[in-house]
């Protein structure tokens, strides 16, 4: 008996090609349906006679009369390629398309390849108040909110003292520093470290909770004397639920209103920071109580898409008065700056 000769170069390639052998597409085609099946036998037939066709050309001609499923995987195992084929072929090999020019509505944009804190880092460069506030020398580009506040509404004078609550990093205690000029008094306080550095003699960081806050806290600058003008640029960590942020940013400011009595005097000024919302306007009736002037502004150093608010208040009516008291009418009512419109 006769041995096998050993296994060549063809054995692999049908090994690696199933269905590529000496017997070509007659191999490949087993295991169809009989539909299949009968076509190859009608290709058999077709090699004899005066209209003989070679028999690769006959299994094409019938491959491609195949419909359906039985025709698909016909022709696949035939090795059969198709204008539809050729057509999913170049599909594949096309490029991927190009990224899209604007981001879906809703959805924030950022630089390609740059993530969210790197894309916030190149807006601030391209921000005009933020190249403006490393010019003059400012810690943070929101010294010219309280700067544009002032020049309107006139809450900072010469010599005055002001609480800056929520200071850090410290660009407000600068505004205010230069504005109140060496005979005045700035303090400031933040649950974080406030850099000393750069700050004049008669400004005062400090390290604390605004909601323990007591006038004993406050520095020996500030003893037997009242603030001329309370101003807050606090805000809540935020969660990104917009309605949740506004109402931790109330309370803030609500928590600085219930400690005006011991820190305000009289007549005096206050701004806060506060992110609009549901609970908003029963702060500013609550405010607009306490003073004889309060009002929301937005000045143009907020970027347009924030919801922050600062509620101004001119001409503090002294402690126990709240909102829905009834003002004495023998006192004279303050009037308001040229610039409250």
């Amino acid at each position: 008996m006769a041995r096998p000769g050993p296994r060549g170069a063809g054995h692999a390639a049908q090994r690696r090609h199933p269905g590529r052998g000496p017997r070509g597409g007659l191999v490949r085609l087993r295991g169809l349906r009989p539909a299949v099946q009968q076509f190859r036998g009608r290709a058999g037939a077709l090699h004899h006679g005066p209209h003989a066709r070679a028999p690769e050309a006959g299994r094409r001609a019938d491959l491609l009369r195949l419909r359906g499923r039985e025709g698909r995987q016909a022709r696949r195992l035939g090795g059969l390629r198709t204008r539809q084929h050729r057509r999913d072929r170049a599909a594949r090999a096309r490029p991927a398309p190009r990224a899209r020019r604007h981001p879906p509505h809703g959805a924030r944009e950022h630089p390609a390849g740059l993530r969210p804190p790197a894309a916030q880092a190149l807006k601030d460069v391209q921000d005009h108040f933020f190249r403006l506030a490393k010019e003059e020398g400012y810690r943070a580009r929101s010294a010219y909110k309280l700067t544009e506040i002032d020049d309107r509404f006139r809450i900072l004078r010469q010599g005055a003292c002001v609480l800056d609550l929520g200071a850090c990093p410290g660009s407000w205690m600068q505004v205010a520093a230069r504005r109140v000029g060496d005979r005045g008094v700035v303090v400031g306080i933040d649950l974080k470290p406030i850099d000393r550095r750069g700050l004049g003699p008669n400004v005062h960081p400090m390290q604390g909770d605004v909601h323990a806050l007591v006038r004993e806290d406050l520095p020996p600058a500030m003893e037997g004397r009242l603030f001329d003008a309370v101003i807050s640029d606090m805000g809540p960590d935020t969660s990104g639920v917009p309605m949740a942020d506004s109402a931790r940013s109330v309370q803030l400011c609500h928590a600085m209103l219930d400690r005006l009595p011991f820190l305000l005097r009289t007549g005096g000024h206050a701004v806060m920071k506060v992110y609009e919302g549901a609970d908003y306007p029963a702060m500013l009736r609550r405010a607009q109580g306490l003073f004889d002037e309060a009002r929301g502004f937005k000045p143009k150093a907020s970027r347009a898409e924030s919801v922050e608010m600062f509620v101004v208040c001119r001409g503090y009516r002294g402690p126990a008065r709240e909102a829905g008291a009834q003002r004495d009418p023998s006192l004279p009512k303050g009037k308001p700056s040229t610039g409250w419109k």
